[in-house]
């Protein structure tokens, strides 16, 4: 968890995609195998990961332990430290996007073509 408050901080590192993030941040091992399958060499019972992780995991994710990968389980079950943004979480997805430099229109119609297929 002390990695992934980094993001949280005018420090954040930079990343053109998941895996270099994955990579750079050392979440490899998490990233690439599931919860489940992460944990089971760890000496943890199917019953403790259906039991428990997995109820954590469908109530943060809607997954389940053997298709959400392990970081994702790792957060799902994070300890009694875990915090939130005064004012919502939603928050930190609009500080993103503020400070990304991109030409943002909220509330904008987009306009979707329609394709007309003539079959003869």
């Amino acid at each position: 968890m002390a990695k992934f408050v980094t993001f949280y901080t005018a420090q954040s590192p930079k990343w053109d995609n998941i895996p270099s993030l994955s990579a750079a941040m050392g979440w490899v091992g998490l990233t690439s195998k599931t919860t489940a399958a992460y944990l089971r060499p760890l000496g943890v019972s199917d019953k403790y990961i259906n039991e428990l992780i997995e109820g954590s995991v469908r109530v943060n994710y809607a997954q389940n332990a053997d298709f959400i990968h392990a970081l994702e389980g790792a957060c799902s079950n994070a300890d009694g430290n875990a915090v939130g943004v005064a004012g919502g979480n939603f928050k930190i997805f609009e500080q993103f996007l503020s400070r990304s430099g991109a030409n943002i229109k909220l509330k904008t119609p987009v306009c979707l073509f329609t394709l007309t297929l003539f079959v003869y």
